[in-house]
Parts: structure tokens; C-alpha cells; sequence
């Protein structure tokens, strides 16, 4: 696939953002594996890349992410925090749905933000 070439192999962001966001409007999950192995290791790419990413993987559900999605809110990743928040959400299962109750009880700013994601999983 042209697309997946030229974004595995691009060095300039923009265009990686756009590809990003193509795959993601489309539903194709050609880059998932990627997305995975980017997100596990996020210092390589450029923040809205990692976000889109982020975004990628909780628009099409990928619950394989969930481990490094808990990572980023757990460490507080401010760069990543909202998507994180968001696309764990929407690819999480019950024990992210557990992980989402007890961690936005225990912090100490509740905004509307926090809420979306325990509405995703029908908290």
C-alpha cells in the first residue's frame, strides 16, 4: 500500500500526521501495529504524531495499546494525557473501566474531561 509506505519511511511529520489521520477517518487498521509500537515507546516521534496515534488506536478499538495507555495516565504524560484519557475509553475493557473509576476518583481535579472516557465504557 502506497500510503503505508510512504508513512513508515517519511521523516517529515506533517505528512506522517496526515496518513495518521486518513487510516484513522477510514477505519483501516493497517497501521495498528505500529500505532502499538510507537505508543509503548513515545519519545521517537513527534508529540502530535503520538497524539494522533493515540487517537488511531481508540477510534478503532485496538485494546492491545490499553497497557501503555494506563502507562501514560499513570505517569502523567502531560503531552499524551487527554488522548490517552479518551482512547483508553473507547479500546478499554473492564479492568481499564476499573483502572478509569479509581484513577480519576483519586485525583483531585474532576473536569468534564475525566468523564467521557467511564461514559464510553458504560460506567
Amino acid at each position: 500500500d502506497r500510503n503505508n509506505h510512504a508513512f513508515r519511511f517519511s521523516k517529515y511529520s506533517p505528512r506522517k500526521d496526515k496518513i495518521i489521520t486518513y487510516y484513522t477517518t477510514n477505519k483501516d487498521a493497517r497501521l495498528s501495529d505500529f500505532a502499538i509500537e510507537v505508543i509503548s515507546d513515545p519519545f521517537d516521534e513527534e508529540k502530535s504524531t503520538i497524539n494522533l496515534l493515540i487517537r488511531y488506536c481508540g477510534a478503532l478499538k485496538i485494546q492491545a495499546v490499553a497497557p501503555y495507555l494506563t502507562d501514560i495516565l499513570e505517569n502523567e504524560q502531560e503531552d499524551y494525557f487527554d488522548a490517552a484519557l479518551s482512547a483508553l475509553g473507547e479500546c478499554g475493557g473492564p479492568d481499564e473501566a476499573v483502572f478509569l473509576a479509581d484513577f480519576l476518583l483519586g485525583t483531585l481535579e474532576m473536569n468534564s474531561v475525566c468523564f467521557y472516557p467511564l461514559d464510553e465504557l458504560k460506567c
